[in-house]
């Protein structure tokens, strides 16, 4: 079996690599600057971006794992 802590430094590792990715911050730069939000604002907006952003991945996460459920006791 598999260790929790093995799973999270996976799922951090992930997380980060994700992250890199222009598109989940470049358009919030681009934003903040041209609305001129202040760092504060920019922060808010984008810690509630990324809690959206993980509620969704989550969700996403369990219902392929119901259908896996669902599927492989229907098989």
């Amino acid at each position: 079996m598999i260790s929790p802590l093995a799973l999270l430094l996976a799922a951090a590792t992930v997380g980060i690599l994700h992250m890199s990715a222009p598109d989940h911050w470049v358009t919030l730069c681009i934003l903040g600057q041209n609305s001129r939000w202040s760092r504060s604002r920019l922060l808010s907006v984008s810690a509630l971006t990324a809690l959206g952003h993980i509620a969704i991945s989550v969700a996403l996460g369990f219902a392929v794992v119901g259908l896996g459920v669902v599927f492989s006791q229907v098989a």
